[in-house]
C-alpha cells in the first residue's frame, strides 16, 4: 500500500511539474507579446516604418504601409501603454486587451486630432520570425482634450 501511495504521489507531482511547464511557457509568451507592442508602439512614436512593419504579420504589411506613409507625414504622436491584459491563450494565438495613451505634438495644417486613451483588442500570431500583431480593434475611446 505505501508503494502504491508513493507512485500515485509521484505521477501526481510529474503531471503538476508538466502543466507547470506549459504555464511558464504562456507567460513567457505573453511577456512576449507584451514586448511586441511596446516596440509598435515606439516605432510608431519613432516613424520607423521598417521597424513597425516588422510587428505585424506579414500579410497586412502592404496596406498598412501605405496608410502610415500619410500618417506619419500629417501627424507626430506620443503613445503610452497603461494597461495590458491577456484575454485568451495558446502557443500560437494570444489576445490581449490594452488601454493606451495618444497625444498629438504635431498635426499638419488642415487636419484634425484629438488627444485620446484607446481600449483596444489585439491579436497576435505567432509566425516563423516571432509573435507578430494580426489584427487590432478600437473597443471604447475616451477623449482627453
Amino acid at each position: 500500500m505505501y508503494k502504491v501511495m508513493l507512485l500515485l504521489i509521484g505521477t501526481l507531482l510529474v503531471i503538476m511539474g508538466c502543466s507547470n511547464d506549459d504555464a511558464s511557457k504562456i507567460s513567457k509568451n505573453a511577456s512576449q507579446v507584451k514586448q511586441v507592442l511596446e516596440d509598435n508602439l515606439t516605432y510608431s512614436e519613432d516613424e520607423n516604418m521598417d521597424k513597425y512593419l516588422e510587428t505585424i504579420v506579414e500579410a497586412s504589411r502592404e496596406d498598412t504601409k501605405k496608410q502610415l506613409e500619410v500618417f506619419f507625414k500629417d501627424y507626430d504622436i506620443t503613445y503610452e501603454l497603461l494597461d495590458f491584459k491577456v484575454i485568451e491563450e495558446s502557443n500560437d494565438r494570444i489576445v490581449i486587451e490594452a488601454e493606451q495613451r495618444a497625444t498629438a505634438s504635431f498635426i499638419a495644417a488642415g487636419e484634425s486630432y484629438r488627444d485620446h486613451i484607446a481600449h483596444m483588442e489585439y491579436v497576435f500570431v505567432n509566425e516563423s520570425d516571432g509573435w507578430k500583431i494580426a489584427s487590432s480593434t478600437v473597443t471604447k475611446t475616451n477623449i482627453i482634450k
